[in-house]
């Protein structure tokens, strides 16, 4: 679930939750201004229905009937004084800069010797897959940039399992909820890229980020996404009809790469370490009392989502991944196994 909301005088905010099967009552709450403007009003101080009235301009009325399914969906609680209170985390327009400020100044760094280290093994994935030897050093990069932050977060979760468990959102359905404030802020870094994995067809899968630093051409999701054109595109360059221009692997050749970038991929764990400790330090000070206890599993869970934009700017001025000089899409195309469809499925429920 994910709604933006315009700017009002109390803020606006992004709600997002994953939980399968759908509520459509609960999943449409986003789609409305005044939830997330409650939400946003009533984070740090308990507030009546009146307050609430009178700082949002809304009638009493009108109010009663969102607070009652805020609620309900445990969003929102009413303290012993008759007064609501927000009982989720939102990451505020103020902790989030503050996170970014920190992180870029040990993310670059970091990414510029990942990056580095990728490009001295560039000769040895090539040799890996025939469609990697005939791809650029820029597009090879790109395309496995998502992935290798997948995997490195992947391991660094594997030292988190306490924090991992999802909370009940209603009937049948477990998931993590938690808010952003959705203020004016660098579209470099934008909150809600989307990145992950998709199916094409059942022969092959993709495996993307629409990083905000890429140009429109080169987002998957945003431009690619479910045209005949990309799939036709990848059985040309697989029977060698036409030269290629993104990577298409095997399930054993991606094997072969990510054992050759294990020691990027263990860099990358530590990265997200790092970013998941700075940012529970800064959501100790900005998380209002009442939700600090759930700040570090938030901040666990939702991580590596909330990073993308930024993940890739970093990557960019590390001064060592130049914005893509191809056209096309900077995805990374793998064959669909039994195996990648269940992951793929595990995927989509956790997230």
């Amino acid at each position: 679930m994910c709604g933006g909301l315009p700017p009002t005088p109390a803020g606006s905010l992004c709600g997002k939750g994953a939980a399968l099967p759908v509520n459509e009552e609960y999943s449409r709450l986003f789609s409305r201004k005044l939830p997330g403007q409650i939400l946003l009003s009533a984070y740090y101080t308990a507030m009546s229905v009146r307050e609430l009235a009178i700082e949002l301009g809304v009638g009493s009325v009108y109010l009663e009937d969102e607070l009652a399914l805020l609620e309900r969906y445990r969003l929102i609680s009413k303290t012993p004084a008759g007064k609501y209170q927000t009982s989720l985390v939102i990451f505020t327009e103020e902790s989030r800069k503050e996170f970014w400020k920190k992180a870029e100044g040990f993310a670059v760094p970091a990414l510029a010797e990942m990056l580095s280290g990728m490009k001295d093994k560039l000769d040895e994935i090539r040799k890996c897959s025939r469609i990697c030897r005939q791809l650029s050093d820029n597009c090879l990069l790109w395309g496995m940039l998502w992935p290798l932050m997948r995997q490195g977060h992947n391991r660094f979760k594997e030292a988190h399992l306490a924090l991992q468990e999802k909370e009940g959102l209603y009937d049948g359905a477990a998931g993590v909820n938690y808010g952003i404030a959705d203020e004016e802020y660098d579209t470099g870094r934008r909150v809600g890229d989307f990145a992950g994995y998709a199916g094409i067809d059942e022969k092959y899968y993709a495996a993307a980020a629409d990083f905000s630093i890429l140009p429109e051409n080169n987002r998957y999701f945003e431009k690619w996404r479910d045209t005949g054109a990309f799939r036709e595109k990848i059985y040309k360059a697989v029977s060698g009809e036409m030269q290629p221009e993104f990577m298409i692997v095997t399930e054993g050749e991606e094997k072969r790469i990510f054992e050759i970038l294990s020691a990027e991929t263990e860099r990358m764990a530590q990265v997200y370490e790092q970013m998941f400790s700075c940012d529970c330090r800064i959501m100790e000070m900005h998380a209002s009392e009442c939700v600090r206890s759930q700040a570090a599993r938030i901040v666990l869970q939702t991580l590596i989502f909330r990073s993308v934009g930024l993940m890739g700017d970093c990557a960019v001025k590390s001064g060592l991944l130049a914005l893509p000089d191809f056209e096309g899409p900077a995805v990374y195309v793998r064959e669909n196994t039994k195996a990648a469809q269940e992951a793929s499925l595990e995927n989509r429920m956790r997230w």
